[in-house]
């Protein structure tokens, strides 16, 4: 049966942060780092042009990166390049193969819905006896699985704030997890209101600025492309009218938390002004001197030189995917990003105006979310974040 070849898919889902094993200290093994095998059975076809470009752009990312980079701890390259390689092969092989798809998804499609739900239960768990109790019980018991501690998490909410990570090592991959779930089932054509309802539950009990403003851009988005045909447009006006009223009672809700948030990006300390605001030294120095990129494995040296205070401690790496890029590659990311951005937007124009909109819309969310997911965490050349990121599109090219 089809299925069995994508059980793999709610499996690493539910487990994606679940260490296995371990090589070394920095190096932990989980499903996702066996994402490449699960995929090589499901191959049904190769494009030679695609495979060929796209081995031949991170060969060149990887030239780049030797020849001006700065090498701060050569002990840790090896791996870091390992890691860097592996996340290449899933791009190029998802990018330039056909799958086997399937006929009936219904099975999958339940077995991805029951990884959302109990996640998100989960979650609002955490969340609850947060509240009720001000204990962390359930966040300490599932650090002890978990490829990284949930100390700092833990100490934390212990000062009164609300987060929850569910199964995962921290509340914005929590987020990006439960986003790419729903993007998944999207492929799918899975499309319920309550559903819908139920990952914005999880996502705000995460607590993840980045993973809520993600959603709604994206569920913004979906509807925007939902309501652009002209065609039954008076049909649709009286649930355009409820979406209106939905989306300003959630802003009206969300608006002190979001003033909040923006607030903490002046705050020395805060997970905002970390993420964000405290490293842009480091950016401008990899954009503005030609030793300021630094090789694959010395992002932690980097990071510490500076002194970023990331709570009571000094931070020891980035938690934007997008400072990560430009250390490593300077300008070739921004104008890599940019030109990403630009294609997006002319895809979205080119494909409303000859009405293909609507037909394609489940593949553009996926390639919106590409740019978001690098505000999420630091850790991009991983095979969770990976895993998260690429597995909409392979089943895009499952479902259809």
């Amino acid at each position: 049966m089809k299925i069995s070849k994508y059980i793999y898919l709610p499996l690493t889902y539910l487990l994606l942060n679940f260490k296995l094993a371990a090589v070394g200290e920095t190096f932990p093994i989980t499903f996702a780092t066996f994402f490449v095998f699960f995929m090589l059975p499901c191959i049904k076809g190769i494009d030679k042009n695609k495979i060929i470009i796209s081995i031949s752009i991170f060969i060149f990312l990887i030239l780049f990166n030797n020849i001006f980079g700065r090498s701060l701890d050569p002990s840790k390259y090896f791996t870091s390049l390992l890691l860097f390689i592996y996340v290449a092969i899933v791009i190029s092989i998802v990018y330039s193969c056909s799958f086997v798809q399937i006929n009936d998804n219904r099975s999958l499609v339940h077995s991805l819905c029951f990884v959302a739900y109990l996640v998100i239960f989960l979650s609002v768990l955490e969340v609850a006896e947060l509240i009720l109790f001000g204990s962390s019980h359930l966040i300490a018991l599932f650090s002890n699985f978990l490829i990284y501690s949930n100390e700092y998490l833990i100490n934390f909410v212990q000062y009164g704030a609300l987060r929850s990570n569910s199964l995962y090592f921290e509340p914005a991959f929590y987020s990006l997890a439960i986003i790419s779930l729903w993007l998944t089932l999207r492929q799918f054509k899975f499309k319920r209101k309550s559903f819908d309802i139920l990952v914005f539950i999880g996502v705000l009990s995460s607590g993840s600025f980045s993973g809520l403003m993600t959603y709604i851009i994206l569920y913004g988005m979906e509807l925007f492309i939902l309501y652009s045909s002209h065609a039954g447009l008076r049909k649709k006006i009286p649930y355009i009218i409820v979406t209106l009223l939905l989306s300003v009672l959630v802003i009206y809700f969300l608006l002190p938390y979001i003033l909040v948030r923006i607030g903490e990006l002046g705050t020395v300390g805060t997970s905002s002004y970390y993420r964000i605001i405290g490293p842009l030294q480091i950016v401008f120095s990899a954009l503005t001197n030609i030793d300021g990129i630094i090789q694959f494995g010395s992002l932690y040296e980097l990071v510490s030189s500076f002194g970023i205070m990331n709570g009571a401690q000094v931070g020891k790496t980035l938690d934007n995917g997008i400072y990560v890029l430009i250390v490593h590659f300077s300008w070739i990311a921004i104008f890599t990003i940019l030109f990403l951005i630009y294609l997006l937007f002319k895809k979205t124009l080119v494909e409303n105006k000859i009405k293909k909109f609507s037909r394609n819309s489940p593949i553009l969310l996926p390639l919106f979310f590409v740019p978001l997911s690098l505000m999420f965490t630091g850790a991009i050349f991983s095979p969770e974040y990976i895993f998260a990121v690429i597995t909409p599109f392979l089943a895009s090219k499952v479902a259809n």
